[in-house]
């Protein structure tokens, strides 16, 4: 399984942008959540953009709740 969401990042985690994407990743008795922090920048004066800027992804490991491990593994 896999949700994606936009979050704010959990201040104890150590990054350069705090808003950032979440991937959740679970399978049988296997749990990850992804984040890729990210800041918009908005550019040019008369053709108004927006950029995005990345900071480097990383995962946290977390208990599976939807998969949980069958019992004695």
């Amino acid at each position: 399984m896999a949700l994606a969401a936009n979050v704010n990042i959990p201040p104890q985690y150590t990054t350069k942008f705090r808003d950032g994407l979440r991937v959740q990743l679970e399978s049988r008795g296997f749990a990850r959540l992804i984040y890729v922090p990210y800041q918009l920048k908005r550019t040019g004066l008369l053709r108004r953009s927006i950029a995005v800027d990345f900071d480097e992804p990383f995962s946290v490991e977390v208990a599976a709740t939807l998969f949980p491990a069958p019992d004695g593994v």
